[in-house]
């Protein structure tokens, strides 16, 4: 067990000098350990490769960027949109079509009434309530502690 984790250790220190050897002395690249390698992130472009092998045979893979696949797409979509609806605004012209008018918008939806709020009297009473009730609370207390013998008051 302790050899494996004696090997590893090498292999991971042998693989962590090389990468660092490689990050340059500008900076640009930071190096992150992994399990099985290292990541090598660039900072200047925010691509990452992942690197394994150990020593002198140590070599980075550029991981896909799915942010550009992504863009890609979209931009790709974008255009069958244009071009759809070109083609349909020439087969509408075509025919003499005219597009639909847009759908009225729904009415708005009416204002909930605001919740009535207590009046001053009523905050009165519901505090003098729970006045009366933590005094009452505070009273049974007392009376404990003096029928069980507790001791000093609160």
């Amino acid at each position: 067990m302790i050899g494996r984790t004696a090997v590893l250790l090498a292999v991971t220190l042998s693989a962590g000098a090389a990468l660092a050897q490689e990050a340059g002395e500008d900076g640009r690249y930071t190096i992150v350990p992994a399990p099985d390698g290292a990541w090598r992130i660039d900072r200047s472009t925010g691509a990452v490769s992942h690197c394994a092998g150990a020593g002198a045979q140590t070599a980075c893979r550029l991981l896909p960027d799915e942010r550009v696949a992504v863009a890609e797409e979209i931009d790709r979509l974008n255009g069958r949109i244009d071009r759809l609806e070109a083609r349909l605004g020439d087969l509408e012209a075509e025919r003499g079509l005219v597009a639909p008018e847009p759908a009225p918008a729904p009415p708005a939806m009416p204002r909930t009434p605001e919740p009535d709020m207590p009046t001053q009297d009523e905050l009165d009473k519901a505090l003098e309530f729970t006045e009366r009730a933590f005094r009452g609370f505070l009273d049974m207390v007392e009376r404990l502690k003096r029928d069980y013998g507790a001791g000093d008051q609160l």
